[in-house]
């Protein structure tokens, strides 16, 4: 009788590597912090927005010279507090929103079925199991909520004065119910990441309508109150979809990227003389999300546009404006409009190398288009962001991305034996071939009893094996238990 015990771990390594990790981003943090940059303190209106071009060359020099002499400026040469903050929402919203929306794709998977689960599954999964460490990495931000958010960093009379009724607004942001609000998000996302929401198809369904409302509050709180009385009801369902586009995109890339062998096309049946690679279902999804997203902003914009009210346009407004209208430009052609066409083209959905490329490139564009959704709400002429968001996202998902890159290059074999312990009875004459199989550091001494199968004189049977060594037998009655249980 064969029994499997999984071994249950928790790598300190993994924990300690994270908060170095963090320690070092706050390092550069605590001298941003110092800079004395009087325009990061405030935010212009969107008519003054609309108005200003970006800062011509001899202005940045003047501040450039200006910042050298300035002691306290100096850590903050390039790095304004607003602009980092700013750029250190916009890595962790990317990072927490494809880890999430990953997650969300797999929820999908098991309330309908299919083979695309699989691959998907290989690294979503994995990737959620580093929640928590992305839910501790927002904790910088509440030395930023300061320089970004306008009903934080102003009086409310001046923040609510376009707002007739602001009584809700001033409820809704007041400080101690905003932290627990995020605070409570954190805890759900925490619980929704857990593996036994897989256990029932009621816990997948429970957990999917959950994600949808905590992300559309986090939207709300986290991105869409970036702009002083902006309010859209269809922005929290934009970034959920940009999420699982970018989460989906960048699990499609590792597995198809490190692990292309492990899911080889399936059989023909009948009539069909060749039946579809899994990768060309992949390919089906990244459309699907990608058409979803395009849709959602695209009417949101739309909508916003025609009505042509000045407090709602202000969302627009920045990023029209200071170079933000080519990045605009990217993301319809370069996310959207091309990676369409592309992926209408089965050759390029059934070749897995090829759809490793396109699912990491909408990857990039999703980054992309988070600081799009971002940045020039805070800091929408400061350069310093087209450095400091790509450096902050790698710096955050490099260590994650790791470890899940070696899950999915992992042997199936290779993972079992590393996690695996087999308890079994020494007369099963396979034990040999479970030795060789797994290693004899594996194997644990087992045993039927009380059951009629049980052999009576079990240990003198086991000891008396001619196709085990001594040392061998020690090691599985004693060596191994005490390995296993500490």
């Amino acid at each position: 009788m064969w029994t499997a015990v999984i071994d249950i771990e928790t790598n300190m390594a993994q924990t300690a590597h994270m908060l170095r990790t963090i320690a070092f981003l706050l390092l550069i943090a605590g001298g941003a912090v110092f800079a004395q940059q009087p325009d990061a303190k405030t935010r212009p209106s969107p008519e003054a927005t609309a108005a200003t071009a970006p800062a011509g060359s001899k202005e940045l020099a003047a501040k450039v010279k200006a910042s050298f002499y300035h002691p306290d400026a100096l850590p903050g040469l390039w790095l304004a507090p607003a602009t980092f903050f700013a750029s250190w929402l916009a890595a962790w919203w990317f990072w927490t929103g494809a880890l999430l929306g990953a997650l969300c794709t797999c929820w999908i998977h098991a309330l309908t079925g299919g083979r695309w689960g699989e691959p998907l599954r290989l690294a979503a999964l994995p990737l959620a199991r580093s929640l928590p460490w992305w839910l501790l990495l927002f904790l910088p931000m509440i030395a930023g909520v300061g320089h970004l958010y306008p009903w934080a960093r102003e009086p409310a009379a001046s923040w609510t004065r376009d707002i007739g009724q602001p009584g809700f607004l001033l409820a809704w942001f007041a400080p101690g119910f905003f932290w627990t609000r995020l605070a409570v998000i954190g805890v759900v996302w925490w619980l929704l990441s857990r593996p036994g929401v897989f256990a029932r198809k009621g816990r997948v369904a429970a957990a999917t309508v959950a994600y949808v409302l905590t992300g559309t509050f986090a939207a709300v709180d986290l991105v869409m109150s970036l702009e002083r009385g902006w309010y859209s009801s269809g922005h929290g369902l934009v970034n959920l979809a940009g999420g699982a586009l970018g989460g989906s995109a960048l699990c499609i890339a590792l597995v198809a990227r490190l692990a292309p062998a492990r899911f080889p096309d399936p059989p023909a049946r009948p009539p069909r003389t060749h039946a579809p690679p899994v990768w060309r279902d992949l390919g089906n999804l990244l459309l699907m999300w990608n058409m979803l997203w395009a849709y959602l902003a695209y009417v949101e914009f739309v909508i916003i546009w025609a009505e042509d009210l000045p407090r709602e346009v202000s969302w627009y407004v920045p990023r029209m404006n200071g170079g933000w209208e080519f990045v605009s430009l990217v993301l319809v052609f370069g996310q959207f409009g091309g990676p369409l066409l592309v992926m209408l083209s089965r050759a390029a959905k059934d070749d897995p190398r090829r759809l490793a490329r396109l699912a990491a490139w909408l990857a990039a564009g999703q980054l992309l288009n988070t600081a799009w959704l971002v940045l020039p709400s805070v800091a929408p002429h400061d350069a310093r962001a087209l450095w400091l968001v790509p450096a902050l996202a790698l710096a955050m998902g490099l260590p994650v991305l790791a470890r899940v890159a070696a899950t999915v290059r992992m042997a199936p074999s290779a993972y079992f034996r590393r996690q695996g312990w087999v308890a079994l009875e020494p007369g099963e004459p396979d034990l040999p071939r479970v030795i060789d199989a797994i290693g004899a550091d594996r194997v644990l001494f087992g045993t039927d009893a009380p059951h009629l199968d049980h052999e009576a004189d079990i240990v003198a049977h086991f000891t008396g094996r001619a196709d085990l060594a001594p040392a061998l037998v020690r090691q599985i009655t004693d060596a191994n238990a005490r390995a296993f249980f500490g």
